[in-house]
């Protein structure tokens, strides 16, 4: 193991550096900001919007990065992720004590939206119920034609993702956010 700005991270079997995974985190971040997921898809511009969308994101990602067999890799994604949130919570004023708390109730949160949003994915008719439960679960009577277009969209990525080798994924990251602008401007 190897400690990086506080992260502890496995060593990669020599294919990335730490930087890799943070510049690739940045990527699904800055991604996550576009307006046209608050816009057009009606995704909540609240903090838990911008999490489900980070996490649907991330997840993708994750998901494209163990069909390459980078488990690892997708490790080291995980604990970026969840290292930025904490940081995040702490800086929003959530005290100390409670920090812990709130992240282990996201960290099993997410491994939930992973293992939904890969069967959805994989599994006619189950995506429409993973958005309206994380996507959407904050609000209560969302528009179909919103849920349809974030269906149209992670089902466009996802065969956009299945594309990307292990290299484009982790040593351009910048593809990553690449194809989450095509894909969008796709489905206007």
């Amino acid at each position: 193991m190897m400690n990086f700005m506080g992260f502890k991270f496995l060593n990669c079997n020599g294919k990335c550096a730490k930087k890799d995974i943070l510049a690739l985190y940045e990527s699904i971040a800055l991604a996550a900001r576009d307006t046209r997921f608050y816009e057009d898809m009606a995704v909540p511009d609240t903090l838990d919007g911008r999490f489900e969308l980070l996490s649907l994101l991330a997840s993708m990602v994750m998901l494209q990065l163990k069909s390459l067999e980078s488990d690892q890799e997708s490790q080291m994604l995980f604990d970026v992720m969840f290292k930025n949130i904490d940081s995040s919570l702490r800086e929003m004023g959530i005290g100390d004590l409670s920090v812990p708390r709130h992240m282990k109730r996201m960290m099993a949160g997410f491994n939930g939206r992973v293992h939904a949003y890969e069967q959805g994915i994989r599994e006619t008719g189950r995506l429409d119920d993973a958005l309206r439960k994380n996507l959407y679960g904050t609000v209560p009577d969302i528009d179909d034609a919103a849920v349809k277009k974030a269906e149209g969209f992670m089902k466009k990525l996802w065969t956009c993702m299945e594309k990307m080798s292990y290299d484009d994924i982790v040593y351009a990251p910048q593809s990553i956010e690449t194809g989450v602008q095509n894909t969008l401007g796709e489905i206007e």
